[in-house]
This record gives structure tokens, sequence and C-alpha cells, in this order.
């Protein structure tokens, strides 16, 4: 981004928080790197639970797609297939829907989540330079996961969220701002609570559509972050959806794919121009929420995500403003994780322990030998 590393952003119906956006994969099948189904997926109402105490159901069923791949051949395979699925898994964890745009030097910032199989919320803030990873502040917004975030100007917003209070779930309607060495908050009012949200950058805003109310009631609704107040966007959405991917592409944003509480998963593609959104794509990765994508050198990267069949993907697409191609390549696997662009390559946090860090040069990805912050559900990072 300077938009949120979401998509979005995980929490891939696991043990600890049901919704899929920024997902725990353990427990799934880890899916192949073959074409993906196109057409979005239909199915029944999938509920979200915030608390991390709680199971998460979803159920579904996808109509079949193709996809065409690059590098050696390709693939055609099924949209997400009939399943109605309590995710129980513990393993991968990474953050709501992740998206990002280049940076050129400013890092990539992490914040807050949820330690796996617990109740135990999280404010802790860390940044990576390129090399490493740290730990740069302990205190800021508040302990939250699901929240939405994005970058504007050098400074990271962050906006609700939800917490546990007394074994209860609990949500956030606030704004914060990062400065660059610490939190402040900046607003109270604005949305109404919601978890799961997406955000981008888009010339001098912050545009935010979607999320869940906290009982499995998605929005269609689009807000703008100003830089000190919100504003709610008329005229016509994108169907109502949570856990999609957002992703600042040169001087508009691309959303794609989530989960919609009525049909279930999605696979559209759409673009905001800075003041409309037009529907781009029907076709592509296939029907999924909680992707991670990038942009890197004019080309916008998405990696993984989930089915609302049960299934973690670890599949790369590539969008070049026009059509989605698959590249035929081993990615991180677990599902994905939180994606930014810094210096010229995407860095990807999460992976099939959820505290893996992996780089993308645009043609491979690489395992980086480092130590990164614990593992989490649903954090949230954007690229400074």
């Amino acid at each position: 981004m300077t938009s949120l590393l979401v998509g979005a952003p995980l929490t891939w119906l696991a043990s600890g928080c049901s919704s899929i956006l920024g997902a725990d994969f353990g427990g799934y099948t880890l899916a192949g790197t073959g074409g993906a189904g196109g057409a979005p997926g239909v199915g029944g109402a999938g509920s979200d639970v915030a608390s991390s105490s709680s199971n998460g159901s979803v159920g579904g069923s996808g109509a079949a797609g193709s996809a065409t791949s690059s590098g050696p051949g390709s693939a055609t395979s099924s949209g997400p297939g009939s399943s109605a699925v309590t995710g129980t898994g513990s393993g991968s964890s990474t953050g709501a829907s992740s998206s990002s745009s280049g940076s050129t030097g400013g890092g990539l910032l992490l914040f807050g989540g949820v330690i796996p199989d617990s109740t135990t919320y999280l404010n802790d803030t860390w940044k990576w330079n390129g090399s490493s990873w740290t730990e740069v502040a302990t205190t800021g917004p508040g302990v939250r996961a699901d929240a939405a975030a994005a970058a504007l100007g050098g400074k990271a917003i962050v906006f609700g969220g939800d917490y546990s209070t007394n074994g209860y779930d609990a949500y956030r309607t606030d704004t914060w701002e990062w400065s660059g060495t610490s939190w402040s908050q900046v607003a109270t009012t604005g949305p109404s609570q919601r978890i799961t949200a997406s955000a981008a950058a888009v010339g001098s805003a912050i545009i935010m559509f979607g999320g869940d109310n906290g009982t499995g009631t998605s929005f269609a609704e689009t807000w703008s972050w100003s830089g000190s107040a919100w504003t709610q966007l008329g005229g016509a959405q994108p169907g109502k959806r949570e856990e999609a991917g957002f992703a600042t592409f040169g001087t508009k944003a691309i959303l794609f794919g989530g989960l919609d509480s009525g049909p279930g998963c999605v696979g559209d593609t759409w673009q905001w121009d800075g003041a409309s959104w037009t529907q781009v794509a029907t076709t592509g990765p296939g029907a999924r929420a909680g992707v991670a994508m990038a942009e890197l050198n004019g080309t916008l990267y998405l990696y993984g995500g989930g089915t609302c069949a049960n299934v973690a993907l670890a599949d790369t697409w590539a969008w070049n403003g026009t059509s989605w191609t698959q590249i035929m390549v081993t990615g991180p696997g677990g599902g994905g994780g939180l994606m930014g662009a810094l210096d010229g390559k995407i860095y990807l946090y999460g992976g099939a322990t959820g505290t893996e860090t992996w780089s993308w040069d645009g043609t491979v990805w690489t395992k980086l030998n480092v130590t990164g912050p614990p593992v989490r559900f649903s954090p949230v990072m954007v690229s400074l």
C-alpha cells in the first residue's frame, strides 16, 4: 500500500477467529499451483465471530472456472466446491486482507493481532527495514485484531477491529495514526463498528471498503479518510463483502474477492479510480478471501488466500491492469500472509508457520533467515 496489508486484513476459519481474512490455515488442505476457478462462489451465509475463543463456520459452493498460467504449461481447475466447515486448526497466521503499493524506504509496519487459540489480543508494533524486524512500540491504539489499515503520506492509519473483554467480543470505532515514532488517536467518529474491512491509499485519501459488523453482516460501503475525518461515499458499490484484497495500483486501487455473508466467497475484480467503482474482471484467481496483494514495478501481485471449501491456497497471480495471469512458482505456503513492497521487492510475513518472512522479486519467492514478530492471527501491516 500505502495501503492495508490486507489484503486485507488473517483468521481463516481458525479456532482463534472465525473470519476468513488474515487466516490461520492450520488443518487446511493446501492447494497446488494449478489454475484456480474464475467464477464467484455461491453458498450459504457465513458466521463471523470475532472472539478468538470461538469457532466460525462458512458454507459455500463455487462454480467451476478456468485460468491461464504463465511458465511451464497451464492449468484449469474448479472453483470452490460445496462445503460447510468449521475451522479448528492452529498453525500459520497472518493478518487482515493484505495489500500494498511500492515503498521507497519507509519500511513495513505491522501492528496488533491475537495470539492463536487464546483471547489475548496484542498492542505491539513491529517494523521491517528490508533485512530485519524490530519491535518499535509496545503501546498504541489498544489491543485489537481484524482492523483496517493503510498508509498515507508516510503515516499509517488504523481503524476499528475487535478485542475481548471479560470473555466477550468487543468492537472499536476509533482511528489511530503512526507518525513514524509513536501512535496518536486522530478520530473517534466515522464508520460504524466493523472488522475485516479493506483499505488502500488512492491520491490524497485512504479508501476503506466493506467489512463485517461483528455479527456476520457484511457491508457494501465506501469510506474516505482525508487525513483528518471520514466521509462516506455514494454511488454504485461492489457487492457487500469482508476480507477482500485491496491494494493501490498506480493512481487507482484494485479490490479482489472476499467473503460475502450471502453467497460466500467471491472472485470478482473491481477498480476504484478516485471517484467511482468499475468492475474490471470476473475471471482470474477464483473465488477466495484473505489474499495478500502488493504492487511492484507496475504489476499488482496476489498471493494465496483461502476458499469457502476449506482450502488454503498457495498460488501467485499478476494483474496487468486488464487481466490476471497465474505465475507458476512455488510460494510460501500456509495460505498466505501480509504483503508489502519495499525497495524493489515485495515482502510477505506469515507463510507455513505464520512467522516466516519471504521476498518476491517478480520471478521467484525466497525464504529469508530472519526472526520476525511472534505468531498471531489478524494483525495489519502497511507499507510506509
